[in-house]
């Protein structure tokens, strides 16, 4: 019985200190309260708070990169939208990216997701083939009136590192919180 004690004290020191010596791997936060959302992002990223007008009107959004490479970006952006769902706003998006003559590369897949404990839709896109970033997905989501849309770009000489790129920003990602 003794041994079985001794075992299980052992057992719970060494989860502790495991516990305690583990990283989080996304230890700063960010915090908008104007476009309504926070996320966690890197300790080697940085973000850069934009507003870009385009047709006259304000595209308000924050990109996060690392701080070494630019290699790979989120940004995030908002839109008053009269569409209720993340579907209606993704079609919206798309009309109004066309319109605008953005092009995204070629759409691979379309998903039904979550962003933030909303219902999302997810496209993913093959890289195209330049030296500049491009797009790989795009998340939209729907919450009072105001749509989101999240831009994951990958620079495209860089795509045989997207599988250890994407666990940190599926990490970002799924931090992302209305508020």
């Amino acid at each position: 019985m003794k041994k079985v004690i001794i075992l299980i004290v052992l057992l719970l020191g060494f989860l502790l200190v495991i516990g305690c010596t583990q990283q989080n791997n996304l230890p700063r936060h960010y915090t908008n309260s104007s476009m309504g959302f926070s996320i966690n992002y890197p300790e080697n990223w940085e973000f850069k708070e934009v507003a870009v007008e385009k047709n006259g009107f304000v595209q308000p959004g924050v990109i996060f990169s690392p701080s070494l490479a630019n290699n790979v970006s989120i940004s995030v952006n908002s839109y008053r939208t009269p569409e209720k769902t993340a579907a209606g706003f993704e079609s919206l998006m798309k009309m109004m990216m066309i319109l605008s003559g953005v092009t995204t590369g070629t759409l691979i897949k379309t998903d039904n997701t979550t962003l933030g404990g909303l219902s999302a839709v997810t496209d993913e896109y093959l890289p195209r083939d330049s030296s500049k970033l491009s797009v790989r997905e795009i998340i939209y989501s729907v919450r009072n009136g105001t749509g989101y849309w999240i831009i994951v770009s990958q620079k495209d000489t860089d795509t045989g590192n997207w599988d250890t790129q994407k666990e940190t920003v599926d990490a970002i990602i799924s931090s992302f919180k209305f508020t």
